[in-house]
């Protein structure tokens, strides 16, 4: 189903701010999409961000192209009720070239 993510708190720009509270979390929560299962995006976060030093080909801009929750209805438990995070760069998923593609696991 077509729609809309945001990034996680912790990837926003540096010198973002979201306000007092809890606001920017209450609406992540509102907009992300139901079971975790999505194409493209924001990534659904649960242990922080994956983009880092350990990326493959660091510097490249890397997007996601996949990620699929843990689902009771699929019989699919990724760690402790985690997601699979399947990456792309930019540049390969405008060639439709997924050789270089790389998966994380997060869990609870």
């Amino acid at each position: 189903m077509p729609g809309f993510t945001l990034p996680d708190a912790e990837e926003l720009p540096s010198g973002v701010t979201f306000g007092e509270g809890d606001e920017y979390f209450e609406l992540l929560h509102a907009v992300r999409p139901e079971g975790g299962h999505q194409m493209l995006g924001h990534a659904d976060l649960i242990q922080g961000s994956m983009l880092d030093d350990q990326t493959p080909a660091a510097g490249d801009e890397w997007v996601l192209l996949l990620q699929l929750g843990s689902d009771n209805g699929l019989d699919w438990m990724w760690g402790d009720a985690g997601h699979l995070y399947f990456w792309i760069s930019r540049r390969d998923l405008e060639r439709g070239e997924f050789s270089r593609m790389w998966q994380r696991l997060q869990c609870f």
